[in-house]
């Protein structure tokens, strides 16, 4: 490989892509673990109301969000294309539940152009790390911290159920009248 071409490799994106609403989105590779087939999910009382549930991935228990939710956009039945895709961010592993997952992508970072502030995007611009253009389909790159980020919400989920990250719990929940002891979630 001469030196050009290695400079070339290493100005690469390497993208997982996949679809919702019939938009494209892509995540860094390097920040998924895993692709998945939907399984059954278990709920958990008092979650955001974005997160589907839980899913025992290889005895570890993982949040997954649902897109859709994550973003109101309207809800849909799963299809034989649901897929969760699991991520790692900063230690906290989560999965995303997406419509259908399409390709790995490698695209040079030239091609990627700043998200623009004022778009009538179904996304808020915080959770994009740019948008790509290839073979006229517009791919919008989504940036995986913010997105992982629950701190919108009370508690984040993950926070409860991985024991990583742990936050304290809201004061409230201290009181007498509301003091109940710890219990431990079994997988």
């Amino acid at each position: 490989m001469t030196a050009l071409q290695k400079n070339a490799a290493s100005n690469l994106m390497q993208l997982v892509t996949f679809s919702v609403e019939r938009d494209e989105y892509a995540l860094d590779i390097l920040k998924v673990q895993e692709i998945i087939r939907l399984r059954k999910l278990t709920q958990v009382p008092n979650s955001p109301s974005f997160i589907e549930g839980v899913v025992n991935l290889r005895g570890k228990v993982i949040p997954v969000m649902n897109f859709r939710k994550r973003f109101q956009l309207k809800d849909i039945p799963y299809g034989r294309g649901t897929r969760i895709i699991v991520l790692e961010e900063n230690d906290i592993v989560a999965g995303l539940l997406v419509d259908s997952v399409a390709e790995v992508l490698r695209v040079p970072e030239s091609l990627l152009i700043e998200s623009p502030a004022s778009t009538k995007s179904k996304i808020d611009v915080k959770y994009k790390s740019g948008i790509i253009m290839i073979d006229n389909r517009l791919i919008t790159i989504l940036n995986i911290s913010t997105l992982m980020d629950l701190n919108e919400q009370a508690e984040p989920v993950y926070t409860r159920l991985s024991g990583t990250h742990m936050r304290p719990e809201p004061a409230h929940l201290h009181s007498e009248a509301t003091h109940m002891p710890d219990t431990k979630l079994l997988s």
